[in-house]
């Protein structure tokens, strides 16, 4: 990665899709005018290998700016000085997972310990007029994301349902 390059994960593969799904929807919320199509569109989660003891958990913290969930200036100068003081990555919660899932920020690469994925799985996601809907084959899972999960995120509060097929 490169200096201030961040890589972000999720320790649970439901954590990874809420915030997939999010941001599909964000897609469209920022494009008004663009037809969203009706089929799913497909994407891959890998599950990594990763080896540090350098890694900062702020999964307890009650710094709301750190929570924040379109303004990302504290999130980002706190990464810069975890960066600075040798960390590897920062462990927190996912703002949008309704359960709270822990996200992971991978702020170097050498956390990596095998250089290929250990396992994928194919998820298809789509955005309909009830909300985002997340369809895995294997193995078989199912994620519905009703159309006010995301509305605390000013981003896609308004975000017009009934234009979804």
């Amino acid at each position: 990665m490169a200096e201030g390059s961040t890589y972000y994960t999720a320790e649970q593969v439901e954590t990874a899709i809420t915030e997939l799904a999010f941001h599909r929807l964000l897609f469209f919320a920022e494009a008004p005018e663009m037809r969203i199509p009706q089929g799913f569109a497909e994407y891959t989660p890998l599950s990594v290998s990763i080896a540090t003891d350098s890694m900062i958990d702020i999964t307890g913290n009650v710094d709301t700016a750190l929570a924040h969930f379109s303004d990302y200036r504290a999130t980002q100068a706190f990464a810069d000085a975890a960066r600075a003081a040798g960390a590897s990555g920062i462990r927190a919660k996912s703002v949008r997972c309704p359960k709270r899932g822990a996200t992971l920020t991978w702020l170097i690469c050498a956390g990596f310990d095998h250089p290929e994925p250990r396992a994928r799985q194919s998820w298809h996601i789509r955005v309909t007029q009830f909300g985002v809907q997340a369809l895995c084959e294997s193995p078989r899972a199912a994620i519905q994301f009703e159309s006010d999960v995301f509305a605390a995120d000013p981003r896609v509060a308004n975000f017009s349902w009934n234009r979804a097929p």
